[in-house]
């Protein structure tokens, strides 16, 4: 429960190794999110007493992410920073739009060849993104359908 299903951003964030996306709910609708960075983003287990303007943080864990996996909700274009082999797995650091960094923990059976300067996609489902409230890092509780939100950066 401590892994899959935090209820604190301060533990969402060290246990493993994860991204952050922070920002402001801007407008809600069934099904993703859209970020300042020009990315869209899915978000599943957003309730309905989320107001438009809360300030919210997304925790997707990195061995969440596929790259160009186009079957996945979430598809954020950038490029290959870094890559690193740890035995049975292999990390990826990619660069989207804005700056914004993503990382992925990959078997090695399944990482494919992509070298650093690569241009890939980062690929999601919308059932792997964890909804904290900020500041206070609660978890936002979960509900059973999918909710678009659009978030402007800060």
């Amino acid at each position: 429960k401590i892994y899959n299903r935090p209820q604190h951003l301060f533990t969402a964030e060290f246990v493993g190794l994860s991204t952050k996306f922070r920002g402001t709910v801007s407008a809600k609708s069934p099904g993703a999110a859209s970020l300042a960075s020009g990315g869209v983003l899915c978000v599943a287990d957003f309730p309905d007493e989320t107001a438009v303007g809360e300030k919210v943080a997304i925790i997707v864990r990195a061995e969440d992410v596929k790259l160009n996996n186009i079957n996945l909700q979430n598809r954020l274009p950038g490029k290959v920073l870094m890559r690193s082999y740890l035995g049975e797995d292999i990390v990826y650091k990619v660069q989207c739009a804005g700056g914004q960094e993503i990382l992925a923990k990959i078997p090695v059976a399944e990482a494919g060849s992509f070298s650093v300067g690569d241009e890939v996609c980062a690929c999601f489902s919308s059932r792997s993104c964890h909804v904290f409230r900020l500041p206070g890092g609660e978890r936002i509780a979960d509900t059973i359908r999918d909710e678009v939100i659009q978030l402007k950066a800060g």
